[in-house]
């Protein structure tokens, strides 16, 4: 049992390896949902076993008391949202939660407030996702297809701003608005032209 508690995902070696060094919060959860044991459980175990293991807890059992996990925590953790690591960390934009929710298949404002929940235990900045306010077209703007689904851009591109613009009788500089108030950074034509002249110099 101790050494399912120990071990963790960890995408850079390519295999599961020993939890080690300092541990976040948001390892107790992940590990609570790969053994299916409470969160409250296996913090008070590496509590036990943090001074064997040589680990610097960031966190005291005692406020994993009550925790409640959902089926779909373990997406919404992950920064690539399929359930694997890396886990998210830094500030959390509207877009990832239109993307969220698309994934769990869930209302955008259980999304959000489930993600805004879990931030307490990433130490994600959620100030951008607590002013948010959901518009009818956002999931449909965030999409390659401009169809509300899977997959998602990463940044906007000018020809998708166009169709956009067109698909929902906006203004160019309407869907780029709302796209920058959703997290989605917008390139133009010319950063296009400046990255092109960066990679050909002599043309």
């Amino acid at each position: 049992d101790d050494v399912e508690i120990l071990i963790f995902d960890d995408d850079t070696l390519g295999r599961p390896a020993l939890l080690h060094g300092t541990i976040h919060p948001v390892y107790v959860l992940v590990i609570a949902m790969r053994t299916g044991k409470s969160p409250s459980a296996v913090a008070s175990r590496l509590e036990d076993l943090a001074p064997y293991a040589k680990l610097d807890l960031q966190f005291r059992a005692c406020d994993f008391e009550g925790i409640q996990l959902s089926g779909g925590d373990r997406s919404l953790l992950s920064l690539d949202m399929d359930g694997a690591s890396p886990w998210q960390q830094g500030p959390l934009l509207p877009v990832r939660v239109l993307q969220a929710a698309a994934v769990v298949r869930r209302p955008i404002s259980w999304t959000r407030a489930r993600i805004q929940y879990l931030a307490g235990f990433t130490g994600s900045d959620t100030a951008a996702i607590d002013e948010y306010v959901p518009e009818p077209h956002d999931t449909l703007l965030i999409s390659k297809g401009l169809d509300g689904e899977d997959p998602w851009i990463s940044c906007a591109m000018p020809e998708h701003v166009t169709k956009a613009a067109e698909k929902l009788g906006w203004s160019e500089e309407q869907v780029c608005t709302r796209l920058e108030a959703l997290g989605v950074s917008i390139v133009t034509d010319e950063d296009l032209a400046e990255i092109r002249a960066v990679f050909s110099p002599g043309d």
